[in-house]
Formats: C-alpha cells, structure tokens, sequence
C-alpha cells in the first residue's frame, strides 16, 4: 500500500502554508485554496461539466452542480495539506489515437494529509485535467490500513480499501 514518507507531527506548525514538493498545476492549486475557504461552488466549478469527484467510501459525484452539493454537506471544517506532486502520466483524449492530433489529458498524483477535529490521515489525490485545464475526475485515497478506515467511517458502507479509479489511470 502507498505510503506518505513523513508523517505529521505535532511539532509541524503552520501546515497549511509549507510549499509543495513538485509541479503543482494551477488548477489543482485553486483547487486545494478553494476548498480551503469553504468556496464549494468555486471548486465545482474547476470541473468539466461531466467531471467525477471519487470520495473514500462514498459513491462517486457527476457533474458541477451534484459536487459542489456534496461538498457543502461533507467536506466543511476539513484541512488539506498537499505536500507532494508529480505527473502521473499523459494520454491523448479518447475520441483522438494518437498524441499528436489532440491535446492531452494530465494526470497528478498528490500526496499529504486530511484533518478534521476528531482525525487526521494520510491521502493521496488523483487528479485528471483536460486540454482546458478542467478537472475531469479527482480520485480521493486515504493511504490507511483498512482497520483505520472502518474506524473513521463507522457506519461501514460495505466499501472495502479505497484506491483511486482504475479510469485515473494508476497501476496496481
């Protein structure tokens, strides 16, 4: 299972402002600042009208107006610290064969950590962006034992170990 190398500790101070290491895309960027100040609709607005947000142990959320509803509901009060980025890969979009006749779709990895006032875990984001730097899907893995998931998420949904979509790309 991945691993984020350093875990948090209580020495660290002002979490939220240390840079990240690696290529953070602008998008991905507004992303995280967006979150961070409660802007749920500026954040669905990042999305491709048919993009996807995969949370852990939920179902997955379509489209900018079913994400920026879910996060209202859930995701008020949480911190995220991305500290890690690198690029994943780069594929020509679906409806064009080859690299050359279309632009790309980007794919990030994010490492860091989530805290709320009762937890804090190790997270890593799977973003996947268009030609016109829209977010097409982010893939939210929390890189935890599944012991330490049940307990975080006590009513059990029946969702083994969370892993970012097989459709983001990522091998096994």
């Amino acid at each position: 299972m991945d691993q984020v190398a350093q875990p948090v500790t209580s020495e660290d101070t002002d979490l939220q402002s240390a840079p990240v290491e690696g290529e953070l895309h602008p998008t991905i960027a507004s992303y995280f600042e967006t979150l961070h100040r409660g802007d749920f609709a500026a954040t669905a607005a990042l999305f491709a009208p048919e993009g996807t947000l995969y949370p852990p142990l939920e179902a997955s959320v379509t489209g900018t107006e079913a994400i920026a509803t879910y996060l209202a509901a859930e995701v008020p009060g949480i911190k995220l610290f991305p500290r890690n980025s690198v690029i994943v890969s780069t594929a020509p979009t679906e409806n064009h064969s080859t690299q050359a006749d279309a632009p790309s779709l980007i794919e990030y990895k994010v490492t860091g950590w989530v805290e709320t006032r009762l937890f804090r875990v190790n997270v890593a984001w799977c973003f996947k962006l268009d030609a016109q730097s829209r977010l097409q899907s982010v893939g939210i893995k929390l890189l935890a034992t599944l012991a330490e998931v049940l307990h975080l998420r006590p009513e059990n949904r029946n969702n083994l170990e969370p892993d970012c979509p097989t459709e983001m790309g990522e091998s096994q």
